[in-house]
């Protein structure tokens, strides 16, 4: 768990995994905002854990330079790579574009 993220006990994990679940579950995508850090935070693992257990689409976007790991290459439909954070709306807008059928 990041530093950043509250201390919780197991009845909030579970409310917060429930909740997860329910939201992901009722998605046609999952799509993951990738950075090198993400191993380290337990939310956005355990939602990306939750999407690939339900079989959502998994899409990927990732600023360019950051390494992403070679299982979750071989897992995501597809990988979009952006430049910074001025470029994000961009690059989502062309992934929905090119790539998600809706």
């Amino acid at each position: 768990m990041s530093h950043d993220e509250p201390e919780v006990g197991l009845y909030g994990i579970e409310t917060m995994y429930e909740e997860n679940y329910r939201k992901i579950k009722s998605s046609e995508i999952f799509l993951s905002l990738y950075n090198s850090n993400m191993g380290n935070e337990a939310i956005p693992a355990m939602q990306l854990g939750i999407a690939i257990l339900l079989g959502k689409p998994l899409y990927v976007l990732a600023k360019k330079g950051d390494t992403i790991p070679e299982k979750l290459k071989q897992i995501a439909d597809h990988i979009e790579y952006y430049a910074g954070d001025a470029d994000l709306n961009d690059a989502v807008t062309r992934m929905f574009k090119e790539h998600v059928k809706t």
